[in-house]
């Protein structure tokens, strides 16, 4: 009997967390002997598409697919460049790409900025795993969204709201539940918590490490290595990846937030 074979959809394999968690799964998956590939839609080396089975899928061009990007970088400019904004309006081409892979079941993971429209998601008709590396599945446009109107469907918003009309427009779509996976708890809980996704099945699966290089060692050498390591994280200092929590917990890290 042939191997499980699982297509990781993701836009990018390199270059964010999202990217390297997506990756991560895919080599997981793989060592565990499935029949793991990958599509992205950012560009791909030579030798990640023959050793390690990523593969480019181009990028369907049009004016509709123009006009939708240049609006998603009109609104995050409009707010002060904070927090990406994305629409899934119009169709990438994906669905047929994934069609042609033929695969026994298809894991999304950060599938924004025009790599699948909220419809091709729908019409993806292989079984689905979805995993979350934000808040936008079950949200409006933001991929962090503070606000938490996306609890109650964004019903105290105007009726011509965007975060409101994507809300209901993904409400629409998928009408079928999808399973869902989150990295981590409090994301497991925003799933739950929302309108959209509340009945939903999730389960929480914590990202993939290479225990080659991440395993446990002595307090002695943790608290070593974490002092020689203070400052290196400088991704939580980026809006929404926990800055005040590490502000609260951690006196000596309040320090004004990096301009880039």
């Amino acid at each position: 009997m042939p191997p499980l074979h699982v297509t990781h959809l993701s836009f990018a394999a390199h270059g964010g967390g999202a990217a390297i968690a997506a990756r991560r799964t895919h080599m997981a998956c793989a060592l565990a002997g499935l029949h793991s590939d990958m599509l992205v839609r950012s560009e791909v080396s030579d030798a990640d598409e023959q050793a390690d089975e990523i593969h480019h899928l181009p990028a369907r061009r049009g004016l509709r697919r123009l006009v939708q990007r240049e609006y998603a970088r009109h609104l995050r400019r409009r707010a002060g460049g904070e927090g990406l904004r994305s629409l899934g309006l119009v169709d990438s081409g994906a669905v047929e790409a994934l069609s042609q892979r033929g695969p026994d079941v298809v894991n999304l993971h950060w599938v924004a900025n025009d790599t699948l429209s909220l419809r091709e998601i729908s019409h993806i008709k292989q079984p689905l795993v979805w995993t979350l590396h934000d808040m936008w599945a079950f949200g409006g446009t933001r991929h962090i969204d503070e606000s938490r109107d996306w609890v109650d469907g964004f019903a105290s918003r105007p009726a011509g709201d965007l975060d409101r009309r994507i809300w209901q427009r993904k409400r629409h779509l998928w009408s079928t539940p999808i399973q869902i996976v989150t990295p981590s708890t409090w994301l497991a809980d925003c799933v739950r918590q929302s309108a959209l996704m509340r009945d939903w099945p999730v389960e929480v699966i914590p990202n993939p490490l290479d225990t080659a290089t991440w395993h446990p060692v002595s307090r002695r050498a943790a608290r070593q290595a974490g002092h020689r390591a203070r400052g290196a994280g400088g991704g939580v200092w980026r809006h929404g990846r926990g800055v005040r929590s590490e502000q609260r917990l951690c006196p000596s890290a309040r320090r004004a937030e990096p301009a880039a």
